[in-house]
C-alpha cells in the first residue's frame, strides 16, 4: 500500500477492493502518528494501488457499511486519541458514490450518531446500517453494548435492542441475512479490578440479532478470544474470524496489550461450529480485510506485535503496508474408496 497503516477498513464492492483511513506515521519520525482521509482501490487482478478522492475528515478506529452502491463511514477519531478519553468523537456520517466517485457534502446535515463512539463495527443488511458496540465519552475505556442502526433513506440514526456483551475493538458481519457480532474486549467487575485489563479481558463469544423481534441471541464461541481482529464472509456463507490482538505475560496470568496472534477459524453456520484453518503467514491484529467474488482474502496492513522499546511506545511507528492473501479450500465432506 502507499501508506504503512492500521485502525483502517477496507471493502469489496463491484471486483474491487477499497481500503481507507486509519492510523500512520512520518517516516523521518516514527512516533509522531497522524490520522489517514486516504481513500484508495485495489486492483485484485492487476495487484495495483490507485489513490481516489480523499475521505472529507481523517478517520481511524471506526466502522462502515454499504447500502445501494453508497458507502457510509461513522464513528472513530478524526485525530489521535490522547489516551486520557477526552479525544472528540465525530458524529457525523461520511458518505460515498461509488456510482458518480464523489463524496457527499459533509457537515452538520449529515446524518448524526446517538452515540458518537470509537473501536466499534459495521454492518450492512436490508437496505439499513448498523453500528455495534465500542468504546464512547466520558469513560473511554469501558465498552458499550449499544448498537444503532441507520436509515439511508431519511438519513436518521436509532437504536435498537442492545447486544448480550460489551464490545470494543469488536468484528460484525452479515452472513444469512442476519448481522452477527464476534469477539472483542468487554466488561467484567467494573469498580472490582485491580487494573484495566482484569476488568476488561477479550472474549471469544459471538452473538446474532434477529430483526424479526429486536433481539440478540449467543451461538458457539470462536476457539480464540480476541480483539481488533478482522472477519471475512466467504461464498458459501461461512465467516473467517482472522488474526487479532491477544496476550499474557511470561506466567500466563496478567493479560498484555498488542500482541499479535496468527490464528484462523470458519464458521460453520448450519453446524454452528467453528474449525480451525490455516495460521497467517504474518501474525498482525489491527488490520483490514476483503475478499474477492470467490474464496480469495486480502490482509491489509495492520500491526505486528508492538516493540515497547520504540519511544513512547507507539504502535503506529511499526505499522504495516504489506497486502497477504488467503485462500480458503473446500474440501468434500465424504469420502470415497479409489481402488
Amino acid at each position: 500500500m502507499k501508506y504503512p497503516r492500521s485502525d483502517h477498513c477496507a471493502v469489496s464492492y463491484q471486483g474491487n477492493i477499497y481500503v481507507f483511513g486509519g492510523q500512520s506515521h512520518d517516516p523521518n519520525n516514527l512516533t509522531n502518528a497522524h490520522v489517514l482521509n486516504n481513500f484508495t482501490v485495489y486492483n485484485m487482478y492487476l495487484d495495483t494501488v490507485e489513490d481516489l478522492p480523499s475521505m472529507p475528515e481523517p478517520r481511524y478506529r471506526f466502522g462502515y457499511g454499504v447500502v445501494n452502491d453508497k458507502l457510509y463511514v461513522f464513528g472513530g477519531f478524526a485525530e489521535i486519541e490522547n489516551n486520557f478519553g477526552t479525544t472528540p468523537h465525530p458524529a457525523g456520517t461520511m458518505v460515498y458514490d461509488f456510482t458518480t466517485g464523489k463524496w457527499d457534502p459533509y457537515g452538520a446535515n449529515s446524518p448524526q450518531m446517538k452515540n458518537p463512539r470509537a473501536d466499534l463495527w459495521g454492518a450492512a443488511v436490508n437496505g439499513m446500517v448498523y453500528a455495534l458496540g465500542g468504546y464512547n465519552p466520558p469513560d473511554f475505556y469501558n465498552a458499550v453494548n449499544t448498537v444503532e442502526v441507520l436509515n439511508p433513506a431519511t438519513g436518521v440514526w436509532s437504536y435498537i435492542a442492545n447486544m448480550t456483551y460489551a464490545r470494543g475493538d469488536l468484528q460484525a458481519n452479515v452472513a444469512n441475512g442476519s448481522v452477527y457480532a464476534f469477539g472483542g474486549v468487554t466488561n467484567v467487575g467494573i469498580g472490582n479490578c485491580s487494573d484495566y485489563n482484569s476488568c476488561h479481558p477479550w472474549t471469544n463469544s459471538v452473538e446474532v440479532y434477529n430483526a424479526n423481534n429486536n433481539t440478540w441471541s449467543l451461538v458457539a464461541p470462536m476457539n480464540w478470544a480476541r480483539g481488533d481482529f478482522a472477519t471475512v464472509v466467504l461464498k458459501n456463507g461461512h465467516i473467517i474470524a482472522v488474526g487479532g490482538e491477544n496476550g499474557y505475560d511470561d506466567a500466563g496470568t496478567v493479560r498484555v496489550n498488542e500482541v499479535a496472534q496468527p490464528w484462523v477459524e470458519e464458521y460453520i453456520l448450519e453446524h454452528n461450529i467453528w474449525v480451525p484453518k490455516a495460521a497467517l503467514s504474518e501474525p498482525r491484529f489491527r488490520f483490514a480485510m476483503a475478499s474477492d467474488i470467490g474464496n480469495f482474502m486480502y490482509a491489509f496492513g495492520g500491526a505486528p506485535t508492538c516493540d515497547d522499546s520504540f519511544a513512547n511506545d507507539t504502535c503506529s511507528s511499526q505499522v504495516l503496508s504489506s497486502i497477504i492473501g488467503f485462500y480458503d479450500n473446500e474440501y468434500p465432506s465424504i469420502w470415497a474408496a479409489l481402488t
